[in-house]
């Protein structure tokens, strides 16, 4: 199965500035804070003859305001197999990497605490999925 799609979201609640006070001292209040994503999911090939067995993709990436959000970008994307055995058609072994920025106003926020972060967090992994039986993974 291919497909893409691209979205957006906003939260309406009000939310604390991660930085900016107002004159008491107090985090500014936003009321409403958005964001953007995409995505794209895809096969790379199928073993012949098979409808299932084959190697898939997917990447994705979302982007939201980095004043009261501290996280402001998220990258993510991978390969995964399925069928890598014949006798095993609905296992799964996938490769992932996931990739966080902080967002300025976070850091900002941490430095203000003395707490030292790194501008960004990587993720890598690896999954393997056992199908147990119908329905059992």
């Amino acid at each position: 199965m291919n497909k893409a799609g691209i979205g957006a979201w906003i939260y309406t609640t009000d939310l604390d500035d991660l930085v900016r006070v107002d004159a008491n001292g107090d985090l500014v209040k936003q009321s409403l804070t958005y964001g953007v994503y995409a995505f794209v999911d895809g096969i790379i090939f199928l073993e012949e003859g098979s409808a299932s067995s084959g190697l898939y993709s997917f990447f994705r990436i979302g982007m939201a305001e980095n004043n009261v959000n501290k996280i402001d970008l998220y990258l993510d994307g991978g390969l995964v197999y399925q069928g890598l055995f014949h006798n095993r058609p609905d296992d799964k072994i996938g490769l992932g990497i996931s990739m966080d920025h902080f967002s300025e106003g976070f850091k900002q926020k941490q430095e203000q605490s003395q707490i030292l972060i790194e501008e960004t967090e990587v993720l890598l992994e690896l999954t393997y999925q056992y199908n147990v039986g119908p329905g059992i993974f």
